[in-house]
């Protein structure tokens, strides 16, 4: 006749004293407890008796050598359960259970509504920065509180990596309590189940290209382990990129070209803070489907005050009449004799936002003649933006004033030289409002020394700000700024505006209204539609 007894063993510790009450009630069952420590000689006769196994999930409390693995499944030729303490079973070799006829039970579900509590809780810490703001207060380091801005939740997109127990918990919280969106990856359920559970099924990489949150919460198996990597994180990435339009402000790696674009996989929209675009190579972005906007028209208004300050300034010898009074040298008034500006004539290279309120106001306040050079716009749209259309040369022969004012391109670049600076006529002055490397310093430089050109206004420089050394700042008859053309308080307030309202516009499947590339069109499309399951407007 066969032993009654049924023996249990554990190591270390169960999950809770209540285990021990419910085994108690069953005299048969006896439980048995070895320590990590124990000695070999003396776990053998437990091991070699023993039915069932009671195992800790946690493998780092757990010695390796009572793993339920090949080894000690060995030593014990009664075993016929493994049982975890909890929902892992890290520590139980299920393909070497199984070989040895060995059933495995673990305890999901037990303890699913304090994970998703825990998880509800990384999010909302995660979101408020409730951990820096606390850190920072202990140790006496916070100055400014905007630094630890938060996010709202509502509207947001969690992604569910299993939605077993406490996957279908978490999307009930995330989704009724915070008005998020629910996505899920799980290859074991079918769309319809996962939509019984708060969620829509995804593929794991459209998860994470997704997601403002990825939680994590399938078993640890052969299947997922190491499932979740660089490649994975790559996908995690960026879909915008907001980048200062100032290339001395910005660190070159941190410019939208090639070599940084490879690392951001995921990545939609280079969307830049002004009106320029220095920082962007407009070709990479093209060539990686990536759509480039930008916030052209922003600060128009304070770029052309800007560009009328230098027109007034020099035909009326402002700058140097208050360096004479204020050095002491003025002898004569008559030596900074003025010139009227009606009926003078304004060239424009780039009647664009900027450049055709240059022209209302010098035709409309000053009375100016007012000619433009544009290859990208017809005569008559030039015309009806107060213009009249000629070429470059033209422009630079008959101007009084030339002002730059059309995008830093691979065709821009270096446009104006030695040569079209000798096109200009000897009283003409230059003003750039629009980036550095358009015009050529060393030339302008040489043009002002050999009195080519009456003098200039520079608001944009090769290397900003220029260097206190700098022949151009040599001259008299030069203006000088530093890059400081669209700095309005006004200019910059509209400029966020219309930044933050053209990126969500374009995150929210619309076409935006100022794209730098739109031939990337198609294929930026075909991207957004793979990333958010549905294709962008236009």
């Amino acid at each position: 006749m066969k032993e009654n007894v049924k023996r249990v063993f554990y190591v270390r510790y169960v999950a809770h004293p209540c285990y021990f009450e419910i085994i108690a009630q069953r005299p048969e069952i006896r439980l048995d407890k070895l320590e990590n420590e124990t000695a070999d000689n003396a776990a053998a006769p437990i091991l070699a008796t023993a039915h069932a196994y009671q195992i800790g999930s946690s493998r780092d409390e757990l010695n390796p050598r009572f793993y339920a693995r090949g080894e000690l499944l060995a030593r014990m030729p009664n075993l016929l359960v493994v049982s975890t303490n909890g929902a892992g079973f890290d520590t139980v070799d299920v393909k070497d259970c199984t070989e040895a006829g060995v059933l495995v039970v673990n305890q999901t579900g037990g303890n699913a509504e304090a994970v998703a509590a825990h998880v509800l809780a990384m999010v909302l810490a995660l979101s408020k920065q409730i951990v820096q703001t606390n850190h920072a207060l202990r140790r006496g380091t916070m100055r400014d509180r905007n630094a630890f801005m938060g996010s709202d939740l509502k509207g947001r997109t969690i992604g569910i990596v299993g939605i077993g127990n406490v996957g279908r918990r978490i999307a009930e919280l995330c989704r009724g309590l915070l008005g998020m969106q629910v996505i899920a990856c799980d290859p074991y359920l079918e769309e319809k189940t996962i939509a019984a559970r708060g969620a829509i099924k995804v593929s794991l990489d459209e998860l994470l290209g997704r997601a403002d949150f990825v939680s994590i919460n399938c078993p640890l198996d052969e299947e997922t382990r190491g499932m979740i990597g660089t490649r994975e994180f790559a996908l995690m990435q960026p879909h915008a990129y907001f980048i200062g339009s100032s290339r001395d402000e910005l660190n070159p790696r941190f410019y939208a070209r090639g070599e940084l674009l490879a690392r951001m996989p995921n990545l939609l929209v280079v969307s830049t803070n002004g009106a320029g675009f220095d920082t962007v190579d407009v070709k990479d972005c093209t060539e990686a489907g990536v759509l480039v906007v930008n916030q052209t028209g922003g600060n128009a208004e304070a770029v052309a005050a800007h560009v009328l300050a230098m027109v007034l300034a020099l035909s009326k010898q402002i700058v140097q009449t208050n360096h004479a009074l204020r050095r002491g040298t003025m002898r004569d008034r008559n030596a900074f004799m003025g010139s009227d500006l009606k009926g003078r004539t304004i060239g424009i290279v780039g009647i664009g936002n900027v450049g055709r309120r240059i022209a209302e106001l010098c035709r409309g306040l000053l009375g100016m003649q007012v000619i433009a050079c544009d290859p990208y716009l017809e005569e008559k749209t030039i015309a009806a933006r107060g213009a009249i259309k000629v070429s470059l040369d033209e422009l630079l022969r008959r101007a009084d004033f030339v002002s730059i004012n059309c995008p830093l391109d691979e065709e821009t670049r270096g446009m104006i030289g030695t040569r079209e600076f000798a096109l200009m006529q000897p009283h003409a002055y230059f003003i750039t409002t629009a980036r550095g490397f358009i015009h050529d310093e060393r030339a302008l430089a040489e043009a002002l020394r050999s009195k080519k050109i009456a003098g200039a206004g520079v608001d944009v420089w090769d290397k900003e700000p220029p260097a206190a050394d700098h022949p151009l700042l040599e001259f008299e008859n030069v203006i000088a700024t530093p890059h400081t053309a669209g700095m309005t308080r006004e200019a910059r307030a509209n400029m966020g505006r219309i930044a933050a309202e053209q990126l969500v516009m374009t995150l929210d499947g619309k076409r935006p209204p100022r794209i730098v590339n739109p031939q990337v069109w198609p294929a930026y499309a075909e991207r957004f539609e793979r990333t958010f399951g549905f294709r962008p407007q236009g």
